[in-house]
């Protein structure tokens, strides 16, 4: 079984993602463990084949005309987006005050810590605007690092993109959907989190070994995400 998961935890989570980047995600890490005997003795046969399985559905639906144009309309993909970027912002806000407080700015400690890292988009918001109201201020002081007031704007933009919809609501939404097109994010979720599974199995059989421990990412999953400019702290000034 790849996960307990209920049907509509799975509805919410794959309707965040693009098909075409889950599948090939899929794909990839089954090609992947394919050559690691001992990762996919870790997965056990029966899940790997459920895997295939539902990269296999999803193949299927991405050549489903309807199902790829309900897709291609649906905001909670582009929410998913700001989710992501949202955290890619936050890691690069908490390494600049890490490097602050090395430097001996003296910082609310849990200005340095992420405390959501999740994909609930309302968390994240609320964890990013956490962040942007305990630097606030200290902006001052933080300003040799890149972070200024016009950075933390951006900050609370992306928080208000990821927590423009709470996840009843968006559950509600769609389960008033086709059947066929809530039945291709169900599968969109389990792919995820079998990827998910996959990489934290791969990364231990692996944690000795850099290269083969890199291998196993999300970077097909998020190269959209990672390709859009992201603002995020300039680097300190020369000393």
């Amino acid at each position: 079984m790849i996960t307990n998961q209920s049907r509509d935890e799975l509805l919410v989570r794959g309707a965040r993602f693009r098909v075409i980047y889950v599948a090939a995600q899929g794909r990839y890490h089954l090609a992947l463990v394919a050559e690691d005997p001992e990762v996919a003795a870790l997965a056990g046969q029966e899940f790997i084949v459920e895997v295939q399985t539902a990269v296999g559905n999803l193949e299927v639906a991405m050549r489903d005309r309807d199902l790829a144009g309900t897709e291609a309309k649906e905001k909670t993909l582009v929410q998913g987006d700001a989710v992501q970027a949202a955290k890619v912002f936050k890691r690069a806000l908490v390494h600049r005050v890490l490097a602050a407080m090395i430097r001996g700015v003296k910082l609310p400690a849990d200005l340095g810590r992420i405390m959501e890292y999740g994909s609930n988009p309302v968390a994240v918001g609320r964890d990013l605007n956490r962040l942007v109201e305990l630097a606030r201020p200290h902006v001052t002081e933080l300003q040799p690092f890149g972070i200024t007031p016009a950075l933390l704007d951006r900050g609370v933009a992306l928080a208000g993109a990821c927590g423009a919809a709470d996840q009843a609501q968006e559950l509600a939404r769609l389960k008033k959907l086709p059947e066929k097109v809530q039945e291709m994010y169900v599968q969109k979720a389990l792919v995820y989190l079998a990827v998910k599974q996959l990489n934290y199995l791969g990364r231990s059989v692996h944690a000795e070994e850099a290269g083969p421990r890199a291998r196993y990412n999300l970077d097909i999953l998020y190269r959209r995400v990672r390709r859009v400019p992201v603002e995020g702290p300039a680097p300190p000034p020369p000393v």
